[in-house]
């Protein structure tokens, strides 16, 4: 009677966790990050009336005052005001005009940024709206689009439904008492289940283990998937995303333009060309490759990891890489990143393999994706140069170096190296290893990666010593196939090396590290659930283990695209600032080819030659003295400019050409 009353309950608490979840995610809606997108509200006045403007969310709603969008005094007859709206949600937007007899004449135009999405409304549009009377003034009507679709309701900075449920998951990931009631439903399901719990689940992997393992697999990756795909270009592209689209990627410009970046092996750029030649030249689809990529990165792991531990393992590990808000990152833009980091596990399974059982057929299929890691990015040949050391470190601990191995094994590795050899040839060695400006934004290790290094350096030094003496600490090193001590060793080597060639030329970063995160989920379950000798906790104690590993891992950083590059929203300014006046336009910072990349019309650069009225610079990964400075290395002065905010950081800057608006 007991254990049906305690399964009643239980399936009372399952179905009770709906609505928990739906009302936890009600309440902590403003304290989630990422639900709302930033407005940036800019109005371009008549000095004399840029006093009698406000901003409002409706007709009684919040109340915006508008200031000056920055920049020094001038003699240009207009201003542009502006504000920012962070962390609310916006229904309607409203610009006020405290003065009823001049409400439209002095506005010459109105741009809305929300998010990465522009609304640029000239003055012959706002010329046809319709002004509401108030008592205290005249109210505008903004005819601003939502940012997304929403069946909950209709704000406009929004970032939709879908969205909102994947970030309060991981919210909850992050933080479990952020969903209380949620959580208390799913831990007294546990503890009232928690007797047959792991009875259940071992029944079920035993009758249906392919099945089972095969649906769970699917389950996750369609979740991954679903993290990846929100918010896909939902932040324009970076400067090196442009880079990798509209340059080395770019289908319309010659193939070798592949092998042109020095930082960065061909074989992403390649990919990522072949991509866009198939499904198209854009933003979106590009993206889309790295979340595939991604994706095969959660299922390499899963590889890596189930045949030296088991499912669970294997489970957990994927898991916390699918809810890893750096993997999740680097699964939105378009970088050799998120290829290393699915390349990175499966050269290690097949290295794993190879060890244990030889085989020409092995040899082969290590050799081709070691090759591939190493024309990736720099860290994967660390990687490659590791396992050489860790196959001579094992063969020589067990008494197994073998004259005709090590002619093998060193066959392979010069195979890889080969590899790599036409595109140090063509591009690294003079571009990169000989130039003493190439990478100067990645500085010189400081106290903290000193600190990294002594400590890994010790721990590696100490480890093999320790062995020797406690054979606790041996068979605890070596548990499941020596996986933790390999993804130590790994980690370990590949932070050492290039923290002592950053000493001579820096190339420590995390961007690049990026390359030791799967080692580290492939790691963590075994060092929690501990050997097979150990007494098992039990299901409920296994699920908070789980839990804090998921949750320190939906922490661990975050290197997504866009939010401090705004190219795609600022060239949008620009362009159609550019058609509403009529004027000849120039631009600086433009970017190339970026323009026909996002379908918008082509501004020239200017040159210093040929007759233009306004002069705009792009902010594009260059701050605001930068800009200035662009202005004066292209001759010009820093008279007559007005500043425009696409946030509270970066600024397009309109430069009035004297005898054209400027005096």
């Amino acid at each position: 009677m007991k254990i049906k009353t305690n399964y009643i309950a239980a399936l009372f608490l399952a179905a009770a966790a709906v609505p928990a979840f739906v009302y936890d995610a009600y309440i902590n809606r403003f304290s989630v990050d990422g639900i709302f997108a930033p407005v940036v509200v800019n109005v371009e006045v008549a000095k004399p009336y840029m006093n009698n403007y406000c901003l409002m969310t409706g007709p009684d709603g919040s109340f915006f005052y508008l200031s000056s969008a920055g920049g020094p005094e001038n003699d240009l007859p207009n201003a542009v005001l502006f504000t920012e709206i962070n962390g609310e949600y916006i229904q309607k937007l409203f610009v006020k005009s405290f003065d009823k007899q001049n409400v439209l004449a002095p506005v010459d135009n109105i741009t809305v940024f929300i998010g990465n999405k522009t609304f640029y409304y000239p003055k012959s549009i706002i010329e046809t709206w319709k002004p509401t009377e108030t008592e205290d003034g005249v109210l505008l009507q903004l005819p601003v689009e939502p940012y997304a679709a929403s069946i909950i309701k209709p704000w406009i900075n929004w970032y939709g439904d879908l969205n909102f449920v994947l970030k309060t998951a991981l919210a909850f990931f992050a933080n479990p008492f952020s969903l209380s009631a949620f959580l208390v439903c799913v831990l007294f399901c546990i503890v009232l289940t928690r007797q047959n719990l792991q009875t259940c689940i071992e029944s079920a992997v035993q009758n249906h283990k392919k099945l089972l393992e095969t649906s769970c697999l699917v389950l996750l990756l369609l979740f991954a998937f679903l993290l990846r795909i929100d918010g896909l270009t939902r932040h324009s592209s970076w400067v090196d995303e442009l880079y990798s689209g509209t340059v080395a990627a770019n289908p319309r410009l010659p193939w070798q333009n592949t092998f042109k970046d020095p930082g960065n092996p061909p074989l992403f750029y390649l990919l990522l060309r072949l991509w866009f030649t198939i499904f198209g030249w854009s933003e979106a689809s590009g993206r889309m490759l790295s979340v595939l990529i991604g994706l095969a990165g959660i299922v390499s792991l899963y590889c890596f990891v189930k045949p030296v531990c088991g499912r669970k393992y294997a489970f957990l590990s994927a898991f916390l890489q699918t809810v890893n808000l750096s993997h999740i990152g680097y699964s939105n833009q378009m970088r050799a990143a998120i290829l290393m980091m699915a390349l990175a596990p499966l050269v290690s399974r097949l290295f794993f393999s190879l060890m244990e059982k030889g085989g020409v057929k092995r040899y082969v299929l290590y050799t081709l994706a070691g090759a591939a890691l190493a024309n990736t990015h720099y860290y994967g040949i660390l990687l490659i140069v590791f396992n050489f050391f860790y196959w001579t470190y094992t063969a020589i601990n067990g008494k197994r170096l073998f004259i005709k191995k090590i002619v093998v094994f060193l066959a392979v590795n010069a195979a890889v190296a080969l590899s790599v050899l036409p595109f140090f040839i063509i591009t690294a060695f003079q571009k990169a290893l000989l130039d003493s400006g190439f990478n100067t934004w990645i500085s010189r290790p400081g106290m903290k990666e000193f600190a990294a290094f002594a400590g890994l350096s010790l721990v590696c030094l100490a480890l093999p010593l320790v062995k020797r003496r406690s054979k606790t600490i041996k068979n605890a090193a070596e548990q499941y196939g020596g996986m933790f001590e390999y993804a130590f060793y790994a980690v370990s080597f590949i932070f050492i090396t290039a923290y002592i060639v950053s000493l001579k030329r820096p190339m420590l970063t995390l961007r690049y590290l990026s390359i030791c995160l799967p080692f580290i989920f492939a790691a963590a379950p075994v060092v929690v659930f501990g050997g097979r000798s150990r007494k098992k906790p039990d299901a409920l104690v296994r699920f908070l283990i789980a839990a804090a590993l998921i949750n320190i891992s939906s922490r661990f950083g975050h290197f997504g695209g866009g939010s401090f590059d705004v190219y795609k929203e600022a060239q949008e300014y620009i362009s159609a600032d550019a058609a509403a006046h009529s004027m000849r336009a120039a631009q600086l910072n433009g970017w190339g080819d970026a323009s026909s990349y996002y379908r918008l019309p082509d501004i020239p650069s200017f040159t210093g030659t040929g007759e233009y009225d306004v002069v705009y610079v792009n902010p594009l990964h260059i701050d605001s003295k930068e800009m200035l400075q662009s202005l004066s290395d292209a001759g010009l002065d820093h008279k007559y400019i007005l500043w425009i905010r696409t946030s509270q950081e970066n600024f397009i800057l309109k430069k009035y050409l004297a005898g054209n608006g400027g005096d």
